[in-house]
């Protein structure tokens, strides 16, 4: 009789070892952000029990201790009855208490760990909720054990220095990324708020409009050919170019030469020019919006350095929430073809082609760069450093190869996914 009663007690301890283990799992599976929208239900029941979980989550490491404390006490007293219920059935010492020891590994691990760990996984935010009451009930008895672990914990991070992250970039976006696939979100949303999380680590160099793309017009050009440049090119301003200095000298608006045809004015192309604003390439385009918004200007002069202002090329407002919404097109602008199938898989693409844009439409089967570069030319740029033409580089399926190169532009690329396709 006396054993039964043994056994019901061990019973009772593996199920709050389980309770235990699936608590804690749980609790690192759920995701905050929906517990948050539960607390905030009309169900009051359910918005108290998911405020209590918020509050466990929110002093984590007193919940890890008490899990901690829980699960020791549940395991030493499982396999110490083990051991005296064994010996006294068996009466026999050294190899009664090996038995038991067995036999309770064995029951913990499977019925105290893995089982309960995995159901945990099913419905964490559910389960959670559900054992709140009684987790929130054990961390206020276990509260002094936890605050003398808490101190030694504050205390060691302040030796160390360490801060604590609520959530990477990374983390961040494969947030995005899940509540895509899932549906609460388009696919537009997720790309506009992965673009936002990632903004602020873009330098300018790879939003600008490189040199060797720019429009820009030599100082000592007559007003007439400059017309001409203006309607042709259809911009609004021009960069005015010092070839001895090797720099951009100013900023000549479209306003300001037609007014000074039509009134027949002599006017010197320097008269005209406004000052320009010069920016460093490896500046961050967080900071170069709040540059262009204090000096009132929609477009700026990038350079190597500002010491010897060598021209790189220039950056605008549009260039900048390009890297927000993507490519921006308007009346004026025809809508250019980057993508080219020349063969069963197999591609000529330009270098200004979205890379988002190119994995969606054609290589769904390829892993997808985690980058923050944009375009392909910046991302093989980015993975090869220099290249020359006809250099081909490697990326999980696909064999790219430098087709067409204009100093450090990347024009077109032969993109070949080597998959088992080709034996089709």
């Amino acid at each position: 009789m006396e054993a039964m009663y043994v056994l019901i007690v061990i019973f009772l301890l593996i199920i709050g070892s389980a309770f235990a283990s699936s608590s804690e799992i749980a609790f690192l599976s759920i995701k905050p952000i929906r517990i948050k929208q539960y607390s905030k239900s009309s169900n009051k029941r359910q918005a108290k029990k998911a405020k209590r979980v918020l509050k466990i989550h929110d002093n984590f490491s007193v919940f890890l201790t008490t899990i901690l404390v829980l699960n020791n006490i549940f395991n030493v007293l499982i396999a110490s009855l083990s051991t005296y219920l064994f010996t006294s059935l068996l009466s026999q010492g050294q190899e009664g208490v090996l038995l038991a020891s067995a036999a309770s590994s064995i029951i913990v691990i499977i019925f105290g760990e893995i089982i309960p760990k995995t159901l945990a996984r099913i419905a964490p935010e559910k389960l959670t909720m559900a054992m709140s009451g009684i987790i929130y009930f054990f961390m206020l008895v276990i509260k002094p054990i936890s605050f003398i672990f808490g101190k030694l914990e504050e205390s060691l991070n302040k030796k160390l220095g360490k801060k604590e992250i609520t959530a990477t970039e990374n983390e961040l976006i494969d947030i995005v990324e899940t509540i895509e696939r899932e549906g609460v979100i388009e696919h537009s949303e997720s790309k506009l708020i992965q673009s936002a999380i990632t903004f602020d680590d873009i330098t300018v160099r790879i939003a600008m409009k490189p040199k060797e793309e720019v429009v820009y017009i030599n100082k000592d050009i007559s007003f007439e050919e400059l017309a001409k440049i203006f309607y042709e090119n259809n911009y609004s301003r021009l960069p005015v170019y010092d070839g001895e200095l090797n720099t951009i000298v100013g900023i000549i608006h479209q306003r300001d030469v037609y007014d000074t045809l039509f009134k027949k004015e002599e006017k010197d192309i320097t008269e005209l020019m406004k000052e320009p604003l010069y920016l460093s390439q490896r500046k961050l385009l967080s900071d170069t919006l709040e540059s262009l918004q204090m000096n009132k200007s929609h477009l700026a002069i990038v350079v190597d350095n500002l010491k010897n202002k060598n021209f790189m090329g220039i950056i605008t407002l549009e260039d900048i929430l390009e890297e927000l919404v993507g490519e921006i097109y308007d009346e004026y602008d025809e809508t250019p073809k980057h993508f080219f199938e020349i063969g069963n898989h197999l591609y000529h693409v330009g270098g200004k082609a979205l890379l988002s844009e190119f994995f969606e439409e054609y290589l769904e089967d390829s892993k997808k760069p985690r980058t923050k570069a944009k375009t392909i030319s910046e991302w093989i740029l980015e993975l090869a450093g220099r290249v020359r033409k006809n250099d081909v580089i490697y990326y999980d399926n696909l064999k790219m190869t430098i087709l067409d190169k204009d100093k450090k532009v990347i024009k077109m690329i032969e993109v070949e996914e080597m998959t088992d396709y080709a034996e089709e």
